[in-house]
């Protein structure tokens, strides 16, 4: 069974856990024999992949390792995302609790009018 690589890619996360059928498993090792940019790929995103059925775990040229650069750039970005994404739930925070401080002082000033008029009434 001849599939594409958007199939491949498709099943590669059944594939690697073993729960891609016979046929699928097979057509899967058949396309990563055939296809060396499906196979970077797996190799480079899943270093291991084995079926259970077969226990065939897939060989080629590993991608070189990150450079520590590389890692620390990658944690700089996390790093930075990770604030952004706190100092934006504070902000939104902070403007509810405006919100319903400006809220309770309207009901505040509100009542406190309503009050004068029913003094102003009973007077009479």
């Amino acid at each position: 069974m001849h599939i594409t690589c958007d199939m491949a890619m498709d099943l590669a996360g059944l594939y690697q856990d073993g729960l891609a059928s016979e046929d699928s498993a097979r057509a899967v090792e058949q396309h990563l024999k055939e296809c060396p940019d499906c196979r970077r790929y797996y190799r480079k995103f899943r270093p291991e992949i084995s079926s259970s059925a077969s226990q065939v775990k897939i060989t080629g040229e590993l991608p070189a390792d990150p450079t520590e650069q590389e890692w620390k750039n990658l944690s700089s970005r996390v790093n930075r995302h990770r604030v952004l994404s706190r100092l934006g739930t504070l902000a939104a925070v902070f403007v509810g609790f405006a919100a319903l401080i400006a809220g309770l002082a309207l009901v505040i000033h509100q009542g406190q009018g309503q009050i004068s008029i029913l003094k102003k009434l009973r007077k009479r």
